[in-house]
């Protein structure tokens, strides 16, 4: 086990259940524990449905792209200022 400390995931794009792009990326992630390549993004997806959110990394000039997915099945309790629920979300 060799330790990466020197990358810095990026959040391309995320890609929205209409299949439209969501503003505002690129965006950096947040380090967890870089020494265990744990990293972090806060993102509030704004309806239910499927997302896509396409990450890269450059380890050693190399760039290395991932590709997640996860699903907002039903808005929780909470309200947001338009007044709907927030949308709940779960990886798949």
């Amino acid at each position: 086990w060799v330790p990466i400390t020197d990358c810095l995931p990026f959040i391309e794009k995320v890609v929205l259940p209409s299949g439209a792009l969501a503003s505002g990326f690129p965006a950096s992630m947040q380090d967890v524990d870089r020494s265990l390549g744990t990293f972090d993004y806060e993102y509030y997806p704004p309806a239910v449905g499927d997302y896509i959110v396409i990450i890269t990394t450059q380890i050693d000039g190399t760039e290395y792209v991932s590709i997640e997915n996860f699903t907002v099945k039903e808005a929780s309790a909470g309200s947001t200022s338009s007044g709907s629920g927030v949308p709940r979300a779960e990886s798949r």
